[in-house]
């Protein structure tokens, strides 16, 4: 038999009617104290809850508002391989003279090399893939390793591999007059490189492995060098660097950007020399990356 009311109702949130007390204390005789003790605190409990409930529903009515607000897109990150718009005198505010480029491999899981002993050792002897059985020499380099402007192009070419140095040769030759109508010193203010430092065999192309295997390659030097401008010379590399298979017609007169470093796509030499209607273009591609560095860094 219980002793109390309240152990009738443990439990219960209810508040007993008057009547229902007095039937309870008749039935099991209990004194009225203890029903007076009881009432009081299921009034308590009845209270305690209404104001937690008042509580939650005026949370609810304040934080709705901000849940049911649409969120906002993300605005594109200036640093993806999307093409960028128009040079602007806003650009400057993107990449200051005092900041360190620092490129990361994002194409392949190896580590950057980071000292140019290591990578034209690693590079000369390099057997990633079968271009090394065709090569004369491992073409790396030529220009100054502290250099601000950066031209790099798609694959050696025969006169390449035979002196084992990037754009030799007619295409070289005109490069070179370039490079000297922009007012640049091509021994201080330029490096020169490739997106593959071995020659294919016969006329035709690297193939997408191969141009993957030689990337680290590519990346180290443009981690090593931190150049402050970037030119990419024929549609290849363009799209390589910006992982693209948009025509090279649709590339030009942009500022693009690889890892914060400003690109700038252009004819291959050996392409205007072909066709030399098109040197009215590549050279309105050099002045607008003249333009953009004297903006960016001047």
């Amino acid at each position: 038999m219980p002793k109390t009311i309240h152990d009738l109702l443990v439990g219960n949130l209810w508040q007993p009617r008057p009547e229902q007390i007095k039937n309870l204390r008749n039935k099991f005789q209990l004194p009225m104290p203890e029903l007076n003790s009881l009432k009081s605190t299921l009034t308590n409990t009845h209270t305690n809850l209404e104001v937690t409930l008042t509580t939650h529903a005026m949370i609810h009515q304040t934080l709705s508002p901000a849940m049911d607000k649409p969120k906002q897109a993300h605005p594109i990150n200036a640093n993806t391989h999307s093409p960028q718009p128009k040079i602007s005198t806003k650009i400057a505010q993107i990449i200051k003279p005092s900041e360190s480029i620092s490129v990361q491999n994002t194409s392949t899981n190896r580590t950057l090399i980071n000292d140019w002993h290591t990578l034209r050792n690693t590079a000369t002897n390099c057997e990633e893939c079968n271009l090394w059985q065709h090569r004369t020499h491992v073409v790396i380099e030529r220009g100054n390793h502290q250099a601000k402007w950066m031209f790099i192009s798609d694959w050696p070419s025969e006169h390449d591999d035979l002196q084992g140095k990037p754009m030799q040769g007619n295409s070289g030759e005109l490069l070179d007059k370039m490079i000297a109508a922009m007012k640049l010193d091509i021994e201080n203010d330029v490096y020169i490189t490739n997106i593959v430092k071995c020659r294919p065999s016969g006329k035709r192309k690297p193939t997408i492995d191969e141009i993957h295997n030689c990337s680290n390659y590519l990346l180290s030097q443009i981690n090593l060098v931190k150049p402050r401008i970037i030119i990419t010379l024929g549609s290849d590399a363009a799209q390589t660097l910006l992982k693209l298979t948009t025509a090279i017609s649709k590339l030009r007169q942009q500022v693009h950007y690889y890892q914060n470093i400003p690109l700038i796509v252009t004819y291959h030499p050996a392409d205007l020399l072909r066709t030399p209607h098109l040197k009215q273009g590549a050279w309105e591609d050099l002045q607008l990356a003249l333009k953009t560095f004297k903006q960016l860094y001047e």
